[in-house]
């Protein structure tokens, strides 16, 4: 888990930030990413906002909201869940060229069970896969792409399943109708030549 923490220590006056735009480290954007954007429990707009890049800003932006719409609809086919958070393990890999970097960590999705039975568990956690951020250093490290799974397609079930229908139990009537359509002349009579059935021509004896 990714222990990095979210900048608070901004100072803002007069609702001008001078503080950093991105985060401390490579590392760090990816928990401001997770902890500020649309899928957190509180999300931080601005925070978030301003650790996109000033170029895809908007494109960045509609991705985390179609995550967070996902996870919605997740939460609507499961019933009684809710997004607890979503948490960056420790990051397979960091890899920083200059003033570009690129960090590959995996996710997890953690929900929390609404109507939880006494002694019962607290909630699940899901995991997302494997993300890559493709950050740049400026003015603080930056995200510029987020590579990471279409969490309706491959993470959640975002359907919810069809009612399962319960097939009556079977009657007596219905155990001994295919043996008995099976007995001479029946409609499921193997040999009807042989036992003379009306419509057969009369077997020679």
């Amino acid at each position: 888990m990714l222990l990095c923490a979210v900048p608070v220590g901004t100072l803002w006056t007069f609702g001008v930030d001078h503080g950093p735009a991105g985060a401390e480290c490579p590392e760090c954007a990816v928990t401001v990413y997770l902890a500020a954007g649309p899928l957190a429990v509180a999300p931080n707009e601005l925070a978030f906002r301003r650790l996109l890049c000033d170029g895809r800003r908007d494109e960045l932006g509609g991705q985390a909201a179609a995550m967070a719409r996902d996870v919605e609809a997740a939460e609507l086919a499961a019933g009684g869940v809710q997004l607890l958070k979503a948490e960056a393990d420790v990051p397979s890999s960091v890899d920083v060229n200059g003033d570009r970097a690129a960090v590959a960590v995996d996710v997890a999705l953690k929900f929390t069970f609404r109507d939880r039975q006494p002694g019962g568990a607290t909630g699940t956690q899901i995991g997302a896969g494997a993300w890559t951020f493709t950050l740049v250093q400026d003015d603080g490290w930056r995200v510029c792409q987020v590579d990471a799974p279409v969490l309706c397609q491959t993470v959640l079930r975002c359907e919810a399943a069809p009612p399962t229908v319960v097939s009556p139990s079977p009657t007596a009537e219905d155990l001994l109708r295919h043996p008995r359509e099976m007995l001479p002349c029946g409609p499921r009579d193997p040999f009807p030549e042989l036992h003379n059935c009306p419509g057969q021509p009369a077997t020679p004896r």
